[in-house]
């Protein structure tokens, strides 16, 4: 007997996803190759490539602390502050890593502002090629899933902006509240997004960014032009609190 339409069409996408997970090592071997150990090496730093590929798994909100310790993993020696650095300063050099910075508003609250920047790989699946990641690895590991979505929303995001001459921000106070992405495109004109990984969230980020519009002097940078949820599926709205869901694919300049 023959098989379906959607059998085939199955067929043919495990087929091409296999061809893209085969080619993932020559993606991200010349990015930690002995060839690009120049930045970390030039601050007198030892360049091992296996600890480059762990950095895969570093979310983009880690302190440089942070980096340095889940990057050296259980079996190897401790990674020094300075030597995380050199690393980054690589990563950066080689164009693979991006820092999205802090963004500091005139505030109605004494809320202290955190200053350090996200960093997100400019491609996420850069990340899934360092750690020879699949579909079925990223659904038994769901925050580190979260934080490659977020990676992917703030790509595009970038992407949209700088075509309006605009730039993408992160916010967070000493409360731990935070804001995934401000798109800021001058004086006035600025708007907010949290990125969620699944439904069920929506709720949480509309409040959070509820909360942090209040917190804002509108009377000195402006009314937001939008608060949204970005998730992964589903249709977009308007909810009844003003504040909008957004599915990726619905993203445009």
């Amino acid at each position: 007997m023959g098989s379906s339409p959607e059998d085939y069409t199955r067929r043919v996408a495990d087929q091409e996803l296999k061809q893209c997970l085969d080619a993932r090592p020559g993606l991200f071997h010349p990015m930690t190759s002995r060839d690009t150990r120049g930045p970390a090496e030039s601050s007198g730093c030892a360049f091992a490539p296996c600890r480059s590929s762990n950095w895969g798994a570093a979310p983009a909100c880690a302190s440089v602390a942070t980096i340095a310790r889940d990057v050296s993993g259980p079996d190897q020696a401790s990674m020094t502050g300075h030597t995380a650095r050199s690393y980054l300063t690589g990563l950066h050099q080689l164009m693979v890593v991006e820092d999205q910075p802090a963004w500091a508003p005139h505030l109605r609250s004494r809320s202290r502002l955190r200053v350090s920047p996200k960093r997100h790989f400019v491609d996420p699946s850069i990340a899934t090629a360092a750690l020879s990641a699949g579909p079925r690895h990223l659904l038994r590991d769901f925050p580190w899933f979260g934080f490659l979505f977020e990676s992917l929303v703030i790509r595009d995001l970038r992407v949209y902006a700088q075509a309006m001459g605009a730039r993408v921000y992160h916010y967070r106070d000493h409360t731990s509240l935070e804001v995934d992405a401000v798109v800021d495109a001058g004086p006035g004109r600025w708007a907010a997004f949290e990125i969620k990984l699944g439904l069920s969230r929506i709720d949480d980020a509309a409040r959070s960014l509820l909360k942090f519009a209040d917190r804002v002097d509108t009377s000195r940078c402006g009314e937001p032009a939008a608060l949204g949820v970005i998730v992964e599926r589903g249709f977009g709205y308007v909810r009844p609190d003003g504040v909008s869901v957004i599915p990726l694919g619905a993203l445009g300049p």
